[in-house]
C-alpha cells in the first residue's frame, strides 16, 4: 500500500527539522533507488497476505491477525528511529492514530477478500479524498489538478465495485474503499503534524494500531482455538511487519533526502502495478479484467494529477 508515511511526509525530509531542510547534495539517482527499492517491498503486501499458508485461517480472523501483527512488528522496528526525537502529544495526532487503525484493519482485511488490485487502487483512491478533507478541515483550496484527476478516478471507482458484485468481493471493494477514505486522513493529520519526527509519528501509528487490534483477537480465543496461528503465521507476520512495512519507511525517509515530493509520488505509482503482479508470479492467482480496467483509470487519474502538480510546481522556480 501506499505507505501511511508517503503522501504526507513526502512533503518533508525525513528528519525532525522543519519543511524547509534542503535535498541532499548526493547524486540523484541515490535517492531514486531508494524510492523504487521501497516501492518494490510495498508492493509485495498481497504476495504475504495470499500466502497459501493462510489458506486454513478464515478470511475474516487472518486479515484480524495480519493487521495487528504487521503493525505491530513495524511499529517495533521503527522504535530505535522514533527514540532518537522527543515524545509529544497534541489533538491531531489522535485522528491520525484512529485514522491509521482503520486504515490498517480495512486494508489488510479487504486484502483477504477481494483482489489485492482491487484492494490497492481502492486505497490509492485517498490521493482524491485527502484534498477534499484538507479543504473542509483545512480550508486548502482544491487545485485544478485535483479536479481533472478526479474524473478518471471516479470511473475507476465504479468499475471496481460494479464490475463484479460477488458478496465476497463486494465486501472487500468496499472496505478497501473505506480504508482510501482512512488513509486520506492519515494524510491530512500528518499535513498538520508536518514539523514533528516522521519515525515517531509511524512507530505511534502502526503500535496503537496493532494495540487496537489485539483485544479483537482475545475476545475470539484467537489465540487458543482450532485456527490458532503456527510457526509459518507468525514468520510470515514478523517479515511483513519489518520488510514490507518497518524497513519501507526507513527506505523511503532517505530517499526523500535526495528526491523532491513529486517526483517521489509518481515513482511510487509502480506499486498498485507490482502488487498483483507479485501476487500472479507467487501464487497463479490471475489478474482479473476488471482489476485491469478499474486500476488503468484509477492509475491514469494519479498520473494525471502528480503529472499537473510537478509541471505546476516546475512552472514556479525560477529560470
Amino acid at each position: 500500500m501506499p505507505s501511511p508515511m508517503n503522501s504526507s511526509s513526502a512533503k518533508q525530509p525525513a528528519s525532525t527539522g522543519p519543511l524547509k531542510t534542503p535535498l541532499s547534495t548526493e547524486p540523484r539517482w541515490i535517492g531514486i533507488s531508494f524510492i523504487l527499492l521501497t516501492s518494490l517491498m510495498w508492493s509485495t503486501s498481497g504476495a504475504f497476505v495470499k500466502s497459501p499458508a493462510f489458506a486454513d485461517m478464515p478470511t475474516d480472523e487472518r486479515g484480524l491477525f495480519l493487521a495487528c501483527f504487521r503493525a505491530m512488528f513495524a511499529g517495533l522496528f521503527l522504535l530505535p528511529f522514533a527514540l532518537r526525537g522527543r515524545f509529544t502529544w497534541e489533538r491531531p495526532m489522535l485522528w491520525m492514530v484512529l485514522s491509521f487503525a482503520v486504515m490498517n484493519i480495512t486494508f489488510i482485511t479487504a486484502m483477504s477478500y477481494t483482489t489485492a488490485a482491487a484492494a490497492i487502487f481502492l486505497q490509492c483512491t485517498s490521493a482524491i479524498w485527502a484534498p477534499l478533507m484538507s479543504l473542509v478541515f483545512l480550508k486548502e483550496p482544491f487545485s485544478r489538478a485535483h479536479r481533472i484527476g478526479l474524473i478518471p478516478i471516479a470511473f475507476g471507482i465504479v468499475l471496481f465495485v460494479f464490475w463484479d458484485m460477488r458478496p465476497e468481493h463486494l465486501i472487500g471493494n468496499l472496505l478497501a474503499l473505506i480504508s482510501g477514505v482512512a488513509y486520506a486522513g492519515v494524510v491530512v493529520t500528518l499535513r498538520q503534524l508536518r514539523n514533528h519526527n516522521p519515525y515517531y509519528l509511524a512507530c505511534m501509528n502502526n503500535l496503537i494500531s496493532g494495540l487496537v487490534v489485539l483485544p479483537w483477537l482475545l475476545s475470539i480465543n484467537f489465540f487458543t482455538g482450532a485456527t490458532a496461528p503456527d510457526a509459518i503465521h507468525w514468520y510470515l507476520a514478523i517479515a511483513m511487519g519489518i520488510l514490507q512495512l518497518g524497513l519501507p519507511y526507513v527506505l523511503f525517509g532517505f530517499g526523500l533526502k535526495r528526491v523532491t515530493a513529486g517526483e517521489a509520488s509518481l515513482l511510487v505509482l509502480i506499486e498498485p502495478i507490482l502488487n498483483p503482479l507479485f501476487v500472479w508470479l507467487l501464487w497463479s492467482i490471475p489478474v482479473m479484467a476488471r482489476d485491469v480496467w478499474g486500476g488503468s483509470f484509477i492509475l491514469a487519474g494519479l498520473l494525471l494529477r502528480y503529472c499537473l502538480e510537478y509541471r505546476a510546481m516546475r512552472a514556479l522556480l525560477p529560470k
